[in-house]
């Protein structure tokens, strides 16, 4: 049942309210006699003095519910009585709506309560003492609301409606002091006093004239915001001032963290400031939080605001009636925009005045003037991802960026908003935002220096540099302390200052660059100028990439950055500068160079993919194979380099440059690689005379000094100029730079000089003994080689040969060839400072050659490829159902001729950026030699098969390893597409291979539907494939004797030669008892070479208890050697078995290979006579893995025949009795020897315990024949 008790209890509170505001009314116009109103204090309310309180009890009647009753009176009046804290001193005052026993009527009346006997008869039931009797009013008050105006009207002589106003604050005034107090203890209760209530009706007084009341709007101080008009502006995500209507038109990118961090701090300090950079989201943000609040807080844009005009604001959101329940908001979009001195201002009275909230936005440079941010909540605004891809997707699809992905963008912008947006579109926000920044510095005297500093830090950072924080006041000729103020405006904003070098650096490349061109657009002073100054400021191991970043894109600035170098050097002479001037200067000429070559015809020539061939081989200096348009850009590359290196930046330094100046940078080299990095730095340049002079009359310590420091410095210094190197090892004799040879690198022999057809040649073989030291023997004996040949700067060439611990040169395993031996003319060798720069310089050129970004490039060979996949199956459709397709064949060849501008640029967004990439090979080829060769099949197959195999690898490799996901979350299906496509091209091929006859004739099908000739084809020609694998498994079974253990048969087509039809390897799976010993061939010896006959390669994997014994495992052609771990591992999933744990086998062959070690190591040194120190570190370190597998081995549970079999090796192959390295060399050329009989028994025996000790597998068996 509806009891309507919310609604009259409500009634009575208000009623409440009422009465206390028409007893503060009373004291105010001097008819009370208290002074202070306490609602809800001691009671409903309280009156007090400084000598005398009141407890009044305030009851509210509707008439439709009887009049009061003397009970019920009765009731309230003992409350009163019984109160805890009644001093004898109180008196007592009942305030009711109507009068006891009656209904509501006018009449208003005091009265004692002697005056009602029906009360007082009650009472007197009680032990209530006569003496709270005469205490006890009751005061009939009907209109509270009435009366209060009308004493407000006469006390202030205001209209009724002027009171009323009155009225209504002094209501909300008793309603807050009300909840107060239902918060705090008797004794604690605040009140409102009659000053209190001066103060009210003397803040309203002012408000209460029209004028005054609406003079912050009328004076255009602020205005109302709308957040109903919608501004769909289609230029919005180009980067405009966010205004309301943006929000309410749902562009503004919504940013729920940060926008509940502002609706956080206007909550609990009313005053929230969002900072951030120019372009970071500022006021998006700003008017999201606003449009957010709008329901609860009353905004007003503020467009003017002076100190002054702050009262007139104050006064608005008073007449609005502000209040924490229902607040007055104030919005300033870019505080820095004049609104400094007013925020402040406004800031205090926003902090004192309960009801009036102040949102702000403002730069990160106009931050720091702010006094007394300290009041606010700041918080920061920078990009996200989630805002970044909206952008992007908003920008495409109103066709304003290009880009076909957001992340690259959004990285190479570093997360700055402006900078993205500029990166994705190039349009004019970026130069807009900071060309106002920078005139309101222009235009300022007083922040002049701010401007200084933006200049030259600008140029340092337009370059990815920064700029010496110590030096910049001298340089500017400021005191530190002015400089120190301008960097607090510009930091965050502009540059970012790391204190942990003493650098400071621009916010980002794009801006630096731009406020570059903006601080020089009205000169004094010229870019020159800052350039040079500049130069000074750059630290050293910046320098390089200043001079290059700037003297490529800037070459008004050559002289005077010429000259600035020239100084420095003079005035802090140092190898380090000496080396990054020079570089940075070859650098630069490589772009002019590379941009001059460009527009040469004998370039243009070439398609623009395979520029960097001919520019390569000119900058390596290797003459070019006289093919096609090769050979004249070679050539006009060299020549347009030869002109630079004599005329050039580098050219021009070093002819300002004397010989004495050269003198005192020598002279200041402390340690030997800083020589080399000298002359590195004068690689591929014109050194003059008197300078190469300087270098000759030192006397590097090339005896004493670093072992590999005087190799690199040979090695340069005879690529600069080889009388140079030659001079300074005559000084200090050729054979004691081959001793130190002999001493440092190991398991060489001694070299010897000796004459031949080039002129000199140098030699020393690599003996190959160590296994764990020489994995790769090929890249041993090239180093090896390397370094004697920059030890012996008279030898034209270097000789070496990799050599068995037997001093025979090794073989190639089941061959009388030799692995290793090499015969090297020095000019195929490079320094690694002159490959560093040849791949610079080559960088630089791709660079000019690439497309815009990863991105486009990404986004274009994609395109490409899906038009591959349409086309390919097109033409050859048409071809099966005997038709001609020519559209079909245009577009592949105009995807050949476009693909061959495809030049990938380089990754720079990524931590791991990829030096290479596939795609545009891809593309060429599937476009052209795909097909070409396909139909000229069967000519000339077994190379297209292996061609196609290498082909479906790189696809492969471009789908796993391309950053797909700069362009979507998914990667794309194009290539695997593709990749299928050309697969069945290979079957085609195959069978084409096999039959002798074009796949055209085989599968042609004139009546087949359109669509379904190429794919009719590749099934059938699957279908033969499938056929002759079985045929071909058939085969080797039947050559397979029988009754010799039990084999199986596996092939293997993603192991075999693409060549082979069908393609497939053979795995032949031998399934052994506990009672076998050993593994023989012989019965099978003439099937393997009847099966290799073919070129088939045959691989051999023993099971025992359906495991693979990965150990014994073999493979090859006519001989089989043993299979490598890894091999023989994928051979046992291939044939559906499990690998066997072989703990005792692996253990004790570890200990073999390094006894194998230890014996090839005797015998080295028994040959040299000489031990190096790190040839007795790796023996050293032998011997200690051999102690430490040998007890392993002592740890397994070995039966004690087995255990002393192989103590009995192990003390043989120490003693040098048991022939382990000389066996191992003849079993690698494919002779078994009767001495590693007992080897190999052990081992077969060994094999046999792990198998039967190991737990049964899980799973079926093998295919047993």
């Amino acid at each position: 049942m509806l009891t309507r008790a919310g609604s009259h209890a409500g009634r009575g509170f208000r009623y409440q309210d009422a009465v206390a505001v028409y007893f503060c009314a009373q004291e105010y116009s001097g008819q009370g006699h208290h002074g202070s109103v306490f609602p809800e204090g001691g009671d409903d309310l309280e009156l007090r003095s400084a000598t005398a309180r009141t407890l009044v009890q305030v009851k509210s009647r509707r008439d439709h519910l009887g009049p009061f009753s003397p009970r019920a009176a009765t009731s309230f009046i003992r409350k009163m009585w019984d109160a805890d804290d009644v001093a004898d001193s109180d008196r007592f005052l009942l305030v009711l709506e109507s009068d006891v026993g009656e209904h509501r009527s006018a009449k208003e009346e005091l009265l004692n309560l002697s005056s009602y006997p029906h009360i007082v008869s009650e009472l007197g039931k009680s032990n209530a003492a006569d003496g709270l009797i005469a205490r006890t009013q009751v005061l009939v008050l009907p209109n509270p609301r009435s009366g209060a105006i009308d004493l407000i009207a006469t006390t202030q002589g205001c209209t009724l409606l002027e009171a009323e106003i009155y009225f209504s604050d002094l209501l909300g005034l008793v309603g807050r002091v009300s909840d107060e107090n239902g918060l705090r203890s008797p004794g604690t209760f605040i009140g409102i006093a009659v000053s209190d209530v001066q103060h009210r009706l003397e803040v309203l007084q002012p408000l209460l004239t029209s004028v005054v009341l609406e003079e912050a709007l009328t004076l255009g101080y602020c205005d109302t915001v709308d957040f109903l008009w919608q501004d769909a502006d289609p230029l919005f995500y180009l980067g405009v001032d966010v205004q309301a209507s943006h929000v309410a038109a749902g562009l503004v990118v919504e940013r729920p963290e940060l926008r509940a961090a502002v609706l956080s701090g206007l909550e609990s300090r009313r005053n929230a400031l969002i900072y951030g950079a120019s372009g970071s989201g500022k006021s998006a943000l700003l008017w999201e939080a606003a449009h957010a609040s709008r329901h609860s807080v009353r905004w007003f844009r503020i467009r003017s605001l002076s100190p002054p005009a702050v009262p007139s604001l104050i006064q608005l959101a008073r007449a609005r009636r502000a209040s924490p329940e229902s607040p007055v908001g104030f919005i300033i979009d870019d505080v820095g925009r004049g609104f400094t001195e007013g925020w402040t201002t406004l800031a205090l009275e926003v902090d004192r005045t309960p009801g009036i909230l102040l949102l702000a936005s403002v730069r990160e440079e106009d931050r720091y003037p702010l006094a007394d941010v300290r009041r606010a909540s700041q918080i920061k605004v920078v990009g996200d991802e989630a805002l970044a891809e909206r952008v992007w997707l908003e920008l495409r699809e109103r066709r304003q960026t290009s880009w076909q992905g957001w992340k690259e963008p959004w990285e190479l912008a570093a997360g700055h908003l402006l900078e993205y947006t500029h990166v994705l579109t190039q349009g004019q926000r970026l130069s807009e935002t900071l060309h106002a920044q920078v005139a309101q510095r222009m235009n300022d005297p007083l922040r002049h220096s701010e401007l200084d500093l933006l200049r030259v830090v600008s140029c340092a950072n337009a370059a990815g540099c920064g700029a010496n924080i110590s030096d910049i006041p001298k340089r500017l000729g400021v005191a530190p302390s002015t400089m120190s103020h301008a960097l607090t405006r510009l930091k965050d904003e502009h540059l970012v200052q790391n204190t942990g070098d003493g650098l400071i650096v621009g916010l980002h490349e794009v801006r630096s660059q731009e406020l570059l061109r903006l601080c020089h657009e009205y000169p004094p002073p010229l870019l020159p100028e800052t350039a040079a100054m500049a130069v000074w400021l750059v630290p050293a191991n910046d320098l390089k990439r200043f001079l290059e970043r700037t003297l490529s894109r800037h070459a008004e600035c050559d002289d005077a950055v010429l000259e600035a170098l020239a100084l420095r050097l003079e005035d802090a002479p140092s190898p380090a500068l000496f080396s990054a001037i020079l570089t940075g200067l070859d650098r630069a000429n490589a772009h002019r160079i590379a941009r001059v070559w460009l527009d040469t015809p004998e370039a243009k020539a070439v398609p623009r993919s395979l520029l960097d061939t001919p520019a390569g081989l000119a900058i390596a200096n290797v003459d070019p194979p006289d093919i096609g348009p090769v050979v004249p850009a070679c050539r006009r590359f060299g020549e347009i380099r030869a002109e630079v290196v004599t005329s050039g930046l580098t050219a021009r330094l070093l002819a300002r440059l004397p010989a004495v100046q050269l003198r005192r940078v020598l002279e200041s080299v402390v340690q030997l690689p800083e020589l080399t990095e000298c002359l590195a730095a004068l690689l591929g340049q014109a050194v003059p005379a008197d300078h190469l002079l300087e270098f000759k009359q030192l006397c590097p310590p090339l005896l004493s000094a670093n072992f590999e420091d005087v190799v690199s410095l040979l090695d340069v210094a005879a690529r600069i100029d080889r009388s140079l190197a030659v001079e300074w090892v005559d000084d200090v004799d050729q054979s004691l730079l081959h001793q130190r040879f002999n001493e440092h690198v190991s398991w060489a022999e001694i070299p010897t000089l000796q004459t031949c057809e080039e002129g000199w040649m140098v030699q020393s073989n690599l003996w190959i003994v160590a296994s764990s030291d020489q994995q790769n023997v090929h890249e041993a004996v090239v180093r090896a080689c390397d370094v004697l040949v920059a030890l012996t700067p008279i030898a034209d060439v270097v000789a070496s040969t990799a050599l068995a611990p037997d001093g025979h040169g090794v073989m190639l395993p089941g061959t009388d060839q030799l692995l290793v031996r090499k015969r090297i003319p020095r000019t195929s060798f490079f320094a690694e400072p002159e490959v560093a720069r040849n791949r610079a310089w080559i960088a630089i050129l791709k660079a000019q050659l690439a497309v815009d970004s990863y991105t486009s490039y990404l986004a274009k060979c994609l395109e490409f490829i899906r038009s591959l996949n349409l086309n390919i199956k097109k033409l050859l459709d048409e071809n099966f159902r005997g038709k001609k397709n020519p559209s079909a064949g245009k577009a592949l060849g105009q995807i050949h001729v476009q693909s061959s501008t495809l030049v990938v640029p380089q990754q720079k967004f990524s931590a791991t950026p990829r030096t290479h990439s596939r795609l545009q090979g891809v593309i060429a080829s599937c476009s052209s030699d795909l097909i070409v060769r396909f139909y000229k099949l069967p000519t000339d197959a077994a190379a297209y098969l292996g061609w196609l195999s290498d082909l479906t690898k790189s696809i492969s490799s471009a789908e796993a390893d391309e950053p797909w996901e700069i362009l979507s979350p998914l990667r794309p299906t194009d290539l695997s597409e593709l990749r299928s496509l050309i697969e069945g091209m290979q079957t085609l091929a195959g069978e084409a291979h096999a039959r002798n006859r074009s796949p055209f004739i085989t599968h042609r099908r004139v009546a087949m539907p359109r669509g379904k000739g190429l794919e009719t084809a590749i099934k059938a020609s699957a279908r033969h494939r499938e056929a002759e694998l079985r045929a071909l498994e058939s085969e080797v079974r039947s050559q397979l004797p029988h009754g010799e253990g039990r084999l199986g048969v596996h092939l293997l087509p993603d192991r075999a030669n693409p060549s082979l039809w069908p393609p497939a390897d053979i795995l032949i799976t031998a399934e052994l008892d506990g009672s076998v010993t050993d593994i023989t061939l012989e019965s099978i010896t003439a099937a393997l070479h009847a099966l290799a006959e073919n070129g088939r390669k045959v691989c051999l994997l023993p099971v025992m208890r359906r495991r693979g014994l990965t150990n014994l495992a073999s493979a090859g052609y006519s001989t089989l050697l043993p299979a490598t771990s890894e091999e023989a591992r994928t051979w046992c999933h291939q044939a559906g078995v499990e690998i066997a744990p072989l703990p005792r086998v692996n253990v004790f062959m570890r200990i073999i290979s390094y006894l194998g070690d230890v014996q090839g190591i005797k015998a080295y040194w028994e040959h040299k006579q000489h031990r190096t120190s790190s040839e007795q570190n790796t023996y050293q370190a032998i011997l200690g893995s051999l102690d430490e597998s040998i007890s392993h081995w002592h740890s397994f549970d070995i039966s004690a025949d087995h255990r002393a079999e192989g103590a009995a090796l192990i003390e043989g192959s120490l003693s040098g009795e048991f022939p382990l390295v000389a066996g191992s060399l003849e079993a690698l050329r494919g002779t078994e020897t009767s001495a590693m009989a007992p080897l190999k028994e052990l081992i077969a025996q060994l094999t046999v315990v792990d198998c039967l000790n190991a737990e049964p597998p899980s799973g079926s068996g093998i295919d047993i024949d």
